[in-house]
């Protein structure tokens, strides 16, 4: 779903995109859809993950006070190393690494494009 959504934010065809991202963003207000609790496990979507950037279309399913309880568990979930940890397991220790990159950078993306929009970490 996630790659949908990419996708319907840079499609040519803006008509069709919207109707699609409007029907998204209603399936997204779905019990069950969007997991709350910051601390929860398991293969779930967060806030964050449908609200990556305070520009996105799911960006009014949250206030800000949920935002920032989640960008604030992001950034506790920052590693020694300055990078963030995957949550899922992975075929072989390359592709941990690999993904551990794509990782980090969203986080870092994240916790910047909020941070510019003023909410900031809880």
């Amino acid at each position: 779903m996630m790659t949908e959504l990419v996708f319907l934010q840079n499609a040519p065809d803006r008509d069709r995109a919207s109707d699609r991202l409007a029907q998204l963003v209603e399936r997204a207000r779905q019990p069950g859809m969007v997991e709350l609790d910051p601390n929860a496990g398991g293969y779930v979507y967060m806030p964050l993950d449908w609200a990556s950037q305070p520009n996105s279309p799911f960006r009014p399913l949250f206030d800000s006070d949920i935002l920032g309880t989640h960008l604030a568990m992001l950034a506790r979930r920052q590693q020694q190393d300055g990078g963030w940890p995957i949550t899922w397991d992975t075929v072989s220790p390359a592709a941990e690494l690999e993904w551990r990159a794509q990782v980090t950078i969203n986080a870092l993306s994240t916790l910047q494009a909020y941070a510019a929009e003023g909410i900031t970490p809880a």
